[in-house]
C-alpha cells in the first residue's frame, strides 16, 4: 500500500489538479490511503481536520507499514503543515517520494524549507526537469542520483489533438496570436497588448486571441486596453471543447511571463500537443521546454516585445518556417509525453515496492 499526502481539487488549480492526475496513476496500480490537506475547512475546523489526519497517519503508518509514502510538497508556507507529515514517515523508516511543482524555495532561502530539506535527504525527488533537480540538488545539498525529472507531460492528453504527421498546414488569412493564462499582470498580459500593438505599428495583420479570467487587481486596467485594439478578443475562461478551439484557432503561443517563481506551465505543453509553436520568457523550466525549432525563449521580459516582433515577422516571411514549427512542436510534446509515461511508470513500480 502507498500512503498519499498532498491537496486536492476543490479548490482546482495546477498543484491540485496534477495531484489529482498523479493520485489516479498510483491508484491504477494498486492500494492508496489517501491523506488529502487542500484547505477544505477553514478556522478551527482546519485544526481538527488537521489533527484528525496526523493521528491517522500516524496510527496507519504503525499497522499498515506502506510501502512508501508520495507526498506533492507545498511551495510555501504550508510546508510546515507538510513537516509533521514527513517527521512521522521518519520515525517509522517509511520511504518517501517527494514530487516539487514549485520554483519558490528554490529560487529563495526559506528558513522552514531549510529544516524540511534536513528531514528529506533521503527521499527520492520528482522534479519537472532537469534544471530544477539542479537547482534543487544544489541549494540543498541533495543526492543527485536521488532526483528524478518528471516532466508534466505525463499528464496532458494530447490524443485528440492529432500527431505531427497531421498538424494542419492550411495559410491562415491573418497570423493569429494566443495568450492563455490567469490574466494578471506577472503572467505577462500588458506585455501581450505591448506585443500585438508593435506588430501593428509595423502594419503587420495580427490578430489577437486571450482567454482565461480576469484578476479583479487589474480589471479596469485590462479592458481599457482590450479597448483600444479591434484586433483582439477576450473568451473568457476556457475548458475543454473551447480550449482546443483556442488552440486550433492560434498559430503562435504567446507566453511573456514575469512571475518569478514560474515552474513548468502546462499551458505551453498543451500548445505543443495542439502542434502550437510558442516564444516565451525563459523561467524556471521553460528554458527545456521549447526546442529550438519549436518556437523562441526569450532570456528577459525586458527584450520581449522586440524579440517577439522579429520572430512573428519571420514567420510571416517564411510560412515554410511556420509549418516546420507545427510539426516541430508537436513531435518535441509526442516525444516528451511518450519519455514522461515511461519514467512515471518506473517510479510507480518503485513506489510500490519500495519498503
Amino acid at each position: 500500500m502507498i500512503f498519499f499526502v498532498g491537496p486536492l481539487p476543490p479548490p482546482l488549480h495546477g498543484f491540485s489538479a496534477i495531484n489529482a492526475k498523479m493520485l489516479a496513476k498510483i491508484k491504477s496500480e494498486g492500494p492508496v490511503k489517501v491523506f488529502d490537506l487542500s484547505p477544505k475547512l477553514g478556522g478551527k475546523l482546519f485544526l481538527v481536520r488537521l489533527l484528525y489526519l496526523l493521528c491517522t497517519f500516524s496510527f496507519s503508518l504503525a499497522f499498515f507499514r506502506p510501502s512508501c509514502v508520495y507526498m506533492g510538497l507545498s511551495g510555501g508556507i504550508r510546508q510546515l503543515l507538510d513537516v509533521m507529515f514527513i517527521a512521522m514517515a521518519r520515525v517509522f523508516r517509511v520511504p518517501m517520494f517527494v514530487h516539487h511543482h514549485s520554483y519558490a524555495y528554490i529560487n529563495a532561502n526559506f528558513w522552514y524549507s531549510k529544516f524540511v530539506f534536513r528531514l528529506l535527504r533521503s527521499a527520492t525527488h520528482i522534479v519537472l526537469c532537469p534544471d530544477m533537480g539542479n537547482g534543487l540538488a544544489e541549494r540543498y545539498q541533495l543526492d543527485k542520483e536521488r532526483v528524478v525529472p518528471l516532466s508534466n507531460a505525463a499528464f496532458v492528453d494530447g490524443s485528440g489533438s492529432g500527431s505531427s504527421e497531421d498538424v494542419e498546414q492550411v495559410p491562415r488569412e491573418s497570423f493569429s496570436l494566443g495568450f492563455l493564462s490567469n490574466i494578471t499582470r506577472e503572467k505577462g498580459i500588458f506585455d501581450f497588448f505591448d506585443l500585438i500593438e508593435a506588430l501593428a505599428g509595423k502594419g503587420v495583420n495580427v490578430q489577437g486571441v486571450i482567454a482565461g479570467p480576469v484578476d479583479s487587481t487589474i480589471e479596469s486596467e485590462f479592458s481599457a486596453r482590450l479597448g483600444r485594439l479591434k484586433n483582439v478578443r477576450h473568451l473568457g475562461a476556457v475548458y475543454g471543447d473551447k480550449k482546443a478551439e483556442f488552440f486550433r484557432e492560434i498559430d503562435l503561443l504567446v507566453f511573456p511571463t514575469r512571475y518569478v517563481n514560474e515552474a513548468e506551465p502546462v499551458t505551453i505543453i498543451e500548445a505543443q500537443s495542439f502542434g502550437v509553436p510558442v516564444i516565451a520568457v525563459k523561467r524556471g523550466c521553460i528554458g527545456c521546454m521549447v526546442p529550438e525549432l519549436a518556437g523562441r525563449v526569450v532570456d528577459s521580459v525586458a527584450d520581449f516585445v522586440a524579440v517577439g516582433v522579429e520572430e512573428v515577422l519571420v514567420l510571416l516571411e517564411k510560412p515554410e518556417l511556420l509549418e516546420r514549427s507545427k510539426s516541430e512542436s508537436r513531435r518535441f510534446y509526442e516525444e516528451s509525453a511518450a519519455s514522461s509515461l515511461l519514467t512515471l511508470d518506473r517510479l510507480v513500480t518503485a513506489m510500490a515496492g519500495a519498503h
